[in-house]
């Protein structure tokens, strides 16, 4: 068999798009020559504030024959976090059931043989990025772990595996026009850039995390860190992880590479 790829994913900020956030997926599958992922929510506790990810609300926006919940691979924990913040010596992560991992290992296989991928998730922004202050430090998210543990197995059984964060991909530049207004505000701090023509959406959806776009308009530019597009107050956009004047072209290079390693966009293979 040839090699299996396994996608993780967080909805953090998609709780006001969860059906635009779908939408994106499919098209970019469909652009890639798969049919449409099975989502596998593998939350202990599914007490979301959105209330799209609620529960097991979200199958019913994804449709419930894409939609699997596997509580058993959540951080125990979240059992006892309830509403208060953790301590750092608290901050663990036990996977409730480790052994789980096999069968999510197990629905992928046979996803394959469907042309289909398998995307676990969770709440958590990145894998390797949570924090509770802008400041404060990185925690790792529980999906990092599962992801070892699928790879564990896959070593095992000689099953050749990639686990990546979706939409996954190297780094790429691209560039986009925008308003000389656009380039000022991001300058100013601004954390997202409208898309002026997000068609086709896959062109924009797929873009991966750490890429490098060149903003510009009328001999004035920018680069900026981004990645996959996202949909905000009701229109598409690219995030500005980062930013720099034009002819620091090589620093946004190194700090693409910096910034994908740092907070876990690199896949990892079995």
């Amino acid at each position: 068999m040839s090699k299996i790829t396994i996608y993780m994913w967080g909805y953090w900020g998609w709780g006001n798009a969860a059906s635009e956030l779908v939408k994106a997926v499919d098209a970019v599958e469909k652009k890639r020559g798969f049919a449409r992922p099975l989502f596998v929510d593998i939350r202990m506790k599914r007490s979301a504030r959105p209330p799209a990810f609620r529960g097991k609300a979200f199958g019913q926006v994804v449709g419930e024959a894409r939609y699997e919940t596997m509580s058993c691979l959540g951080n125990e924990v979240f059992l006892k976090r309830g509403k208060r913040r953790l301590p750092d010596s608290e901050r663990k992560i036990v996977i409730h059931d480790p052994t789980a991992a096999e069968h999510l290992l197990d629905r992928a296989v046979e996803l394959k043989k469907k042309n289909k991928h398998v995307i676990y998730f969770c709440a958590c922004k990145f894998p390797h990025g949570n924090k509770e202050k802008p400041d404060g430090p990185i925690y790792p998210c529980h999906r990092t772990t599962v992801s070892q543990l699928l790879l564990k197995y896959a070593k095992t059984r000689n099953i050749a595996l990639e686990v990546v964060e979706w939409p996954g991909g190297r780094s790429e530049e691209l560039e986009m026009a925008v308003s000389l207004e656009t380039l000022k505000f991001v300058r100013r701090g601004r954390k997202s850039v409208q898309i002026p023509n997000p068609r086709p959406l896959a062109r924009w959806a797929q873009i991966p995390w750490g890429s490098a776009a060149r903003l510009h308009c009328d001999g004035s530019e920018l680069l900026i860190l981004t990645g996959p597009a996202k949909f905000i107050e009701g229109a598409w956009s690219l995030l500005v992880l980062d930013w720099k004047e034009a002819h620091e072209k090589a620093k946004t290079k190194a700090k693409s590479a910096t910034w994908r390693s740092k907070y876990g966009m690199e896949p990892c293979c079995a």
